[in-house]
């Protein structure tokens, strides 16, 4: 068998003259060989018996090539893990490289013989996995030869493909899809969570139809976001998009805001006014607030929907009605329904297609990239050197319930970040409620129940090294100099994780 192989993929420094050679003596049975470059690297690992890939993340356009390197291994459809060495400890970053494929993300200075330890479970796992088939192949007996096919007709045509290369045109597997669906970006909203990353799957799907769409959920939760992602991934993207508030709005008020009116078709309309629908044209029309839409008014929405053509308020002409409808609702219409106070048979119509946005409680792993998103927005449009949030204002935040969900949580950074008067958020910059919220977690939840399984490991690693800085501070009394020598970081990188991590001093 031959030997197998650890790439160390990348010119860093301590990739080349530490953690290579390091790995090399905890793992002689091994070979260690580096690549300068991604192409090489995949290269290598097409030509098979590579165990694992080691990459360094030095310098900021080290995450663009590492993403590259990931992505270009799912379309290779290639299955060596990789591990990625960081040089700053930035909860996001290794976050990313966790959605973008990677088998692990570790802080430098690195726990060398835990690394040797995973790579060396991985190669027992794929020994095992390489000794099954075969020992199932000399178990099996061998097949009896398959008739000679018969020569074809001179006159038949050779097929233009074979089976195999039909396949494989279809484009990457779906896990290397929802690598990238994962991190879409569509009309502002950030599919950050997994259940949103599924949602977006199927709005993908379903923008492309012409369906009539019910989202539901509570407020706050994205609706409208949701709505204008469905139209900008849809063929109609490049026609209008408009929105019509149905709650607060009288029924003649609403039916004019809709079907538009003619002048004298009731006090007050002095003119002609041209009505949403009319606006819209071939776009993409969302009704939200459905629920609030007076019943007298509910049975016009129905006939417009139907049959496709609606008459303005005053007029006997006909217009045809040609947009796509999405309807938004924070209530339950099929209870509505049930109680009379919406039309069963507009509620049917409506729910061609219905989308649930869950609420941020029950997706707390999109609350650091949502905050981290609204923070970049805010501090660039205020102009403020804010670049990041400490691990405790961090935990604050992922204690709290948000009953708002993540219109909350935006209000929430844009104060913060009008607040704030440091280079990062901290738990100071946060309102009272997730304060005292986050005290209350903290004494009867641990901080591993409230994370999801898939951030715990990656959790209790920022709480080691939190510790580990504690313990250097107060062993050298706070010398900040021979704290950073001793954890061989600079002292750039060291106040950068005080900051994050909210520590000042500690008692000498």
């Amino acid at each position: 068998m031959d030997e197998l192989r650890i790439l160390a993929i990348g010119p860093a420094q301590p990739l080349v003259d530490v953690i290579a050679p390091g790995l090399a003596s905890l793992l002689p049975h091994f070979k260690i060989h580096p690549v300068a470059k991604p192409l090489e690297a995949i290269q290598e690992m097409e030509r098979g018996h590579v165990i694992a890939g080691l990459t360094f993340v030095q310098e900021a356009a080290d995450e663009a090539t590492v993403a590259a390197l990931l992505h270009d291994m799912q379309s290779s459809h290639l299955t060596v893990p990789v591990f990625v060495i960081t040089s700053e400890n930035d909860v996001y970053q290794r976050l990313r490289f966790f959605e973008w494929g990677a088998v692990d993300c570790q802080a430098w200075p690195l726990d060398l013989s835990r690394l040797a330890a995973l790579i060396d479970v991985l190669a027992v796992r794929q020994r095992a996995q390489c000794a099954a088939p075969e020992a199932q192949t000399r178990a099996a007996p061998a097949p009896a030869p398959a008739p000679a096919p018969a020569p074809a007709p001179a006159t038949e045509e050779p097929s233009a493909e074979p089976t195999q290369t039909a396949n494989s045109a279809k484009g990457p597997p779906a896990a290397a899809k929802m690598s990238q669906a994962s991190q879409r970006v569509v009309a502002g909203f950030v599919f950050a969570s997994r259940a949103m990353r599924e949602l977006y799957d199927h709005i993908e799907a379903a923008a492309e139809s012409d369906a009539t769409v019910l989202l539901t959920g509570e407020t706050g939760t994205g609706k409208s976001h949701v709505s204008r992602a469905i139209h900008d991934l849809s063929p109609r993207r490049k026609n209008p998009f408009v929105v019509v508030e149905c709650g607060g709005l009288s029924p003649t008020l609403l039916e004019s805001e809709l079907f538009g009116h003619v002048r004298g078709a009731f006090t007050g309309a002095d003119r002609d006014h041209v009505g949403k629908f009319a606006v819209v044209e071939d776009g993409t029309i969302l009704l939200d607030e459905i629920d609030c839409v007076p019943l007298e008014a509910q049975a016009k929405l129905l006939r417009v929907f139907e049959d496709r053509i609606y008459e303005p308020v005053g007029s006997n002409r006909t217009a045809k009605f040609k947009a796509r409808v999405i309807a938004a609702t924070n209530q339950p219409l099929n209870r509505l329904a049930a109680e009379g106070k919406f039309r069963p048979d507009l509620y049917f119509r409506l729910n061609v297609v219905e989308f649930t946005l869950p609420p941020l409680r029950e997706c707390r792993e999109a609350i650091g990239p949502l905050a981290e998103n609204f923070l970049k927005i805010y501090a660039e449009r205020a102009k403020r050197p804010i670049d990041g949030i400490t691990f405790p204002a961090l935990e604050a935040m992922l204690a709290y319930d948000w009953p708002g969900n993540i219109r909350e949580l935006r209000n929430t950074l844009e104060r913060a970040v009008t607040l704030c008067r440091r280079e990062v958020l901290d738990v100071a910059d946060l309102p009272d409620s997730i304060r005292k919220a986050a005290a209350q977690a903290g004494q009867s939840v641990p901080l591993a129940a409230r994370i999801p399984v898939r951030n715990e490991l990656d959790e209790a690693r920022q709480l080691g090294e939190r510790q580990r800085i504690l313990q250097a501070l107060a062993k050298h009394n706070n010398n900040r100099t021979q704290v950073a020598k001793e954890l061989g970081i600079s002292r750039v990188a060291l106040y950068k994780k005080l900051r994050k991590f909210g520590i000042a001093e500690v008692p000498a």
